[in-house]
């Protein structure tokens, strides 16, 4: 018997034991807790579990409010107006009550709860996420007053373990008012298979190995990573041998964007991935933090992260998916299988460097000498790999051979005859500083250098910016700003202004943007200086006083 049948089967023993009067099921958040109770209740001909009243005190600010959700879930209320009164207190009922007796609609509907509830069953959801004004204590004094005097039963689900600030209170009071409590704990195996009732997965194996090894018990969660591999593999072409490279990044990054995941590693650690990098030369700790996250990526197969994580990862923030950059990355995962032999022996390589110690460094030197001939299969993360480990080796020339022949197999290499405007910079330490520098000048060759303007036109409109930005206001000088400002007409100089202003308040830009910044100070001063009666100079000292940069002019 599974998980969720035993513990329904206990929740439903207890619940007929009418000794049994405040009974808590517990379970991390999304187990499944209250799906569980509405299967007990559907299943059940038990007259007191189908007259229950169901409430979720999430947000609930006093307990006031706890009970008025009572009153309004029960099945006697079911007279709108009088719930519309209950819950307003507006109606011509409030005003005669409270002429006679003094008592708000409220007040009145409260004191027939004890009545209401007198032997019924009531299942309050979400306690954890109750208001910050609702303490525990009164939550738990409702449920002691009410199951002792007023023969109430109550089962209460919870994750107790977000209970924060609140675990003393919980274990004194749990003493004194819960019967009896049950822990809703399944496997995450057990969460994937509820998950699948609701949807097909495709890639389900991979899909589960992966949930699994996470240890993600988040059905919702789950129904989300479901959903998203379902996209992709709706949305494009992909074979299925390719699975092991993009299912396991997408279940982790879906999961880290809801929070699924312990202890978990950032987006930004994720989508510049290089185990092997880290391991030879910073993260030898296996106490770190980092060293953890590696052998979790490890675990998942994950042997490097490329284009895909971080298109995976817009996708995530923006809801937007880039069908032709997926696209193309997937059908270089295709050309990737055809070199399927020389990656295995790389591969291979690579791990006997990391983990066999039968090998010496010679060894090791003599079979990265026979990966010279695979140099042309080799993408900017791995030919990376493969040169920091060398050099790790002791053989600087071996390494510098790989980088020649590397640099010179691009001629011949289609993906590299268009290659994308934004390169992923070098912010990690992810892509060797020379095969950036080859990978930039082939850009530059294939789309010209950015003017002053068109970079921060960029910068407003993406909300971001990449090396061609950087570049363009590192090279700036006073004289290119002169002679772009002098050219710009209203619209386009109302936006060069913009950004510009936005660089005096905020310091979160680059070191290159400095520079422009106060390239651009240097040129407004000077066509200042040079003719203080002109058009230009009102405009540019009629907004930097509207900026409250004034002062900067002189």
């Amino acid at each position: 018997m599974d998980t969720y049948n035993r513990v329904k089967k206990s929740i439903n023993e207890f619940l007929l034991d009418s000794d049994r009067k405040v009974i808590a099921l517990t379970g991390e958040w999304g187990v499944g807790k209250t799906h569980l109770w509405k299967e007990l209740l559907h299943d059940s001909q038990e007259a007191s579990l189908k007259s229950s009243i169901y409430i979720s005190i999430f947000g609930a600010k006093n307990i006031d409010e706890v009970k008025i959700r009572i009153l309004q879930n029960a099945h006697v209320f079911e007279n709108e107006s009088l719930q519309t009164s209950i819950q307003t207190g507006a109606s011509f009922f409030q005003r005669t009550l409270e002429k006679f007796t003094g008592l708000s609609a409220k007040d009145a509907a409260l004191l027939w709860l004890p009545k209401l509830t007198n032997e019924k069953l009531i299942v309050i959801d979400d306690l954890e996420r109750r208001g910050p004004d609702l303490k525990i204590q009164e939550v738990m004094g409702f449920l002691n007053e009410y199951s002792e005097t007023h023969k109430t039963r109550f089962l209460v689900l919870l994750n107790t373990k977000k209970l924060k600030h609140e675990d003393e209170d919980w274990k004194q009071l749990h003493e004194k008012v819960i019967d009896v409590q049950i822990h809703l704990g399944p496997e995450s195996k057990e969460c994937f298979e509820k998950a699948l009732l609701l949807s097909s997965c495709k890639n389900e194996d991979q899909v589960l190995k992966s949930v699994s090894i996470l240890n993600i018990k988040n059905i919702r969660v789950i129904k989300k990573i479901i959903k998203n591999v379902n996209l992709i593999e709706t949305k494009f072409t992909i074979n299925d041998t390719q699975a092991e490279r993009w299912i396991p990044s997408t279940v982790l990054l879906t999961a880290l964007a809801f929070e699924a995941i312990e202890n978990a590693p950032s987006f930004e650690y994720v989508c510049t991935y290089n185990p092997y990098s880290r391991l030879l030369n910073q993260f030898k700790d296996t106490e770190s933090v980092e060293y953890r996250w590696n052998s979790l990526l490890d675990s998942l197969g994950i042997n490097h992260t490329d284009d895909f994580e971080i298109l995976f990862q817009d996708f995530l923030k923006t809801g937007l998916l880039n069908e032709d950059k997926f696209t193309k990355l997937f059908a270089q995962y295709e050309d990737d299988l055809n070199h399927q032999d020389a990656h295995n022996k790389r591969n291979e390589f690579l791990k006997s460097v990391l983990w066999d110690s039968k090998k010496s460094k010679d060894q090791l030197l003599e079979e990265a000498k026979e990966l010279l001939s695979t140099v042309d299969v080799m993408d900017p993360p791995t030919i990376t790999n493969m040169v920091e480990v060398i050099d790790e080796l002791g053989d600087t020339e071996l390494a510098e051979e790989f980088l020649t022949r590397w640099e010179d197999s691009l001629v011949n290499r289609p993906a590299y005859q268009n290659i994308e405007e934004r390169i992923f910079d070098n912010s990690f330490g992810k892509i060797h500083k020379r095969v950036l520098e080859v990978m930039c000048q082939l850009r530059d060759e294939q789309h010209p250098p950015l003017d002053l303007y068109e970079a921060a036109d960029r910068v407003i409109k993406n909300s971001g910016w990449g090396d061609r930005e950087r570049i363009a206001f590192k090279d700036s000088t006073k004289e290119k700003y002169i002679e772009k400002i002098q050219t710009l007409n209203k619209e386009c100089l109302y936006r060069f202004f913009k950004i510009h202003f936005e660089w005096f308040r905020n310091s979160s830009y680059d070191l290159e943007f400095e520079n422009g910044k106060l390239n651009f100070l240097e040129a407004c001063r000077e066509m200042v200086k040079s003719d203080p009666r002109s058009r230009m100079s009102e405009i540019i000292l009629r907004q930097f006083e509207a900026n409250g940069q004034k002062d900067l002019l002189k």
